[in-house]
C-alpha cells in the first residue's frame, strides 16, 4: 500500500492536484473490516495523501447475489444505503 500511495504523490506532483483521485471502496462490515477499522484506514490515507489531491469518492457495498459470493461474511444490516 505504502508504494501505491509514494506513486499516487508523484503522479500529483507531476499533473497537478486538480488532476487525480482516489476511491475508498467498497465499505462493507464483517468481522475484520468493523466501522472503526474502516474509519482508521480512511483516516491514515488521507493524511498520507493530504496536498496531493481535492477528490476522494466513496461507496457502500451493494450486496446482490455475486457479491454475496464474493463476500459471504459482508453484514446487509450494515449497509447504510439497503
Amino acid at each position: 500500500m505504502q508504494k501505491v500511495m509514494e506513486d499516487f504523490k508523484k503522479l500529483s506532483d507531476i499533473v497537478s492536484v486538480d488532476s487525480v483521485g482516489w476511491r475508498y471502496d467498497p465499505i462493507f462490515v464483517d468481522d475484520k473490516h468493523s466501522v472503526d477499522w474502516h474509519i482508521d484506514q480512511f483516516e491514515q490515507m488521507t493524511a498520507t495523501l493530504s496536498g496531493y489531491t481535492k477528490t476522494c469518492v466513496i461507496s457502500f457495498i451493494d450486496i446482490y447475489k455475486k457479491v454475496e459470493w464474493n463476500f459471504p461474511d459482508a453484514r446487509k444490516d450494515a449497509c447504510l444505503l439497503d
